[in-house]
């Protein structure tokens, strides 16, 4: 049993499940990472207009805060912010931006409009 193949089969197994280890406690979420919200404006975003398709603004928001260095892990637009019956560019949608990132990026994210 103490023969030096079976060591080497044993330490194969343990090192195997050691790694299963590292790799799922990785997988799990941080939990330094946060939600921000974002009230839509028809045309004075950063990253610029109203375009038609949730997925295609989802795409460009991404694309801005990405070209700022800021790492998104989450977005979502949704309803339930104030919808304000005017079209000049500050006037909000009625749709939030919500993006989950690490808390380092709060400070970045509050300099372009983003709150808690």
């Amino acid at each position: 049993m103490n023969s030096p193949h079976y060591k080497i089969k044993v330490f194969s197994k343990l090192l195997v499940f050691a790694c299963g280890v590292a790799l799922f406690n990785n997988c799990e979420e941080s939990d330094d990472r946060i939600w921000l919200w974002y009230a839509e404006t028809y045309c004075s975003d950063p990253w610029g207009e109203v375009s038609a398709a949730e997925e295609v603004r989802e795409q460009e928001i991404l694309q801005f805060l990405k070209s700022e260095g800021i790492n998104v892990f989450q977005i979502e637009i949704m309803d339930g912010g104030t919808v304000e019956h005017c079209r000049a560019c500050h006037c909000t949608t009625g749709k939030l931006i919500k993006c989950r990132l690490r808390d380092t990026e709060v400070g970045s994210m509050k300099a372009i409009g983003f709150f808690k």
